[in-house]
């Protein structure tokens, strides 16, 4: 015996003038043909967006960097290795680009939870309190793992540190040689 909420998309479909079961199929496989095209096409256009906004912000810093960097005196450049110039302007600059980039997504996740969330409550309430009741655990299971995350970001700290310390070394090496 079906309930009244689980026929209710069928009625729907027969109120349109669906009343076949191929009708009705076809109707909806447009349906999702639609919504999945719409998905599509926006969703191109909304990382394009925020790539051409993260290729002006480093554009703009790598500039600005540049122009501040030019703007030292001799002593800075007799401190500062051509390969420490070098990853200011293009790891850190890049870095900050990718966080640009990395909005859309995170605003997107943020968006869906907020929307998922809504529509779950709505639909089945006491699922919803499971789901945010698990939701509540996952700052105490973050915490337990904190030291070994911390571990991890340290090492790979030290060596993207003695990668550049090598790269300054042979670029300062490359300098001295067509100095000859």
């Amino acid at each position: 015996a079906k309930t009244a909420r689980q026929d209710a998309p069928l009625a729907a479909l027969r109120a349109l003038g669906l009343k076949s079961t191929r009708s009705q199929l076809t109707a909806l496989g447009a349906a999702a043909l639609v919504l999945t095209s719409a998905d599509l096409w926006t969703t191109y256009w909304r990382d394009t967006a925020w790539q051409r906004l993260s290729g002006r912000v480093e554009d703009r810093l790598r500039s600005e960097v540049l122009a501040q960097v030019l703007r030292q005196d001799m002593g800075f450049f007799d401190e500062h290795g051509t390969g420490q110039l070098i990853s200011y302007l293009t790891g850190d600059v890049a870095t900050v680009a990718g966080l640009v980039e990395q909005a859309d997504p995170m605003i997107f996740a943020v968006l869906n939870v907020v929307a998922g969330s809504v529509m779950l409550t709505r639909a089945t309430p006491r699922l919803a309190a499971l789901a945010g009741a698990s939701a509540l655990l996952m700052p105490v299971t973050a915490r337990l793992l904190r030291a070994r995350s911390w571990d991890a970001f340290m090492h790979r700290g030290e060596a993207s540190g003695g990668l550049s310390q090598r790269l300054e070394s042979t670029l300062s090496g490359i300098v001295e040689v067509t100095s000859f």
